[in-house]
């Protein structure tokens, strides 16, 4: 709230939290462009080729394209995701993932919704 005062506790542990500034920015950026390395992998080795990455534009969000039969809600039930009309995508097909999760469960992650796409249209 804009008319709240900040609280003691934080205004305290403003100078602490600015210089660590630039080395948690710096981890999450090799986060995220490792998982987006490992992405492009494993949808470059998926036999099925049913699923796209869009042009990343920049955070830690991407959004995949899959076969628009498949339901985005449908699909992302279990999954850790959002559909894509959360990102104003105007038709079905979309799907958007973090890049922030640890290397290991984005792969996990990955893995899945490709096994996902592959379920939902056998």
């Amino acid at each position: 709230d804009d008319y709240l005062p900040m609280s003691d506790i934080i205004a305290q542990r403003i100078p602490a939290l600015l210089e660590a500034a630039t080395e948690q920015t710096a981890r999450v950026e090799e986060r995220v462009r490792g998982n987006l390395a490992t992405l492009h992998e494993l949808l470059d080795a998926d036999p099925n080729g049913l699923v796209s990455v869009l042009r990343a534009e920049g955070g830690w969000n991407v959004l995949l394209r899959v076969p628009s039969v498949i339901d985005e809600n449908e699909m992302v039930h279990g999954l850790t995701g959002q559909p894509g009309y959360f990102f104003d995508m105007t038709s079905n097909g979309y799907l958007a993932v973090s890049l922030l999760p640890e290397p290991e469960v984005f792969r996990q992650g990955i893995c899945a919704v490709l096994a996902t796409v592959e379920a939902l249209l056998a």
